[in-house]
């Protein structure tokens, strides 16, 4: 009986790994930090563009801030395995010649201010981006739900 349950686990083991690297379009894990620091950009970029009102260069330290730590989660995100989707949803986010807030932040900075109106119509659309961002992210298999299996087989 002992010997037939530990067969059933790993069978149940094996499984779950050719079901999780199956087909080449396997998904990078569920990552925490991942998650929390992309919230924490969403929400330093969209306080931002809040000052945009103001002149680019009185807001350059905050910018610079934000910049560095938009890129940190964007090379955070693209050396992490199985991840094309959300490295790809970065690199839109990031592009200068997108309409996100790379091209946000490089319009400030040639335009010197941005209207009000201009920083309330751009918000939702840089907002959606994140969301989607962090949407990518938690569809990801959780490790817990991975144990969850193995243990319950």
């Amino acid at each position: 009986y002992l010997n037939m349950k530990k067969i059933y686990k790993s069978f149940g083991i094996l499984l779950l790994l050719a079901i999780l690297s199956s087909c080449g379009t396997s998904t990078a894990f569920f990552d925490q930090m991942s998650y929390k620091e992309t919230i924490s950009a969403k929400v330093e970029a969209l306080a931002l563009m809040d000052k945009a009102v103001n002149d680019y260069s009185s807001e350059q330290a905050k910018i610079d801030e934000v910049n560095l730590a938009m890129q940190k989660m964007y090379e955070y995100e693209k050396n992490r395995e199985n991840n094309t989707e959300t490295v790809r949803m970065w690199e839109i986010l990031l592009d200068p010649e997108k309409n996100l807030y790379g091209g946000f932040i490089k319009r400030w900075e040639s335009e010197s201010k941005l209207s009000k109106v201009f920083v309330n119509e751009a918000k939702p659309q840089i907002e959606k981006a994140f969301d989607i961002i962090l949407g990518l992210e938690t569809k990801k298999v959780k490790p817990e739900e991975a144990n969850s299996f193995l243990n319950s087989n």
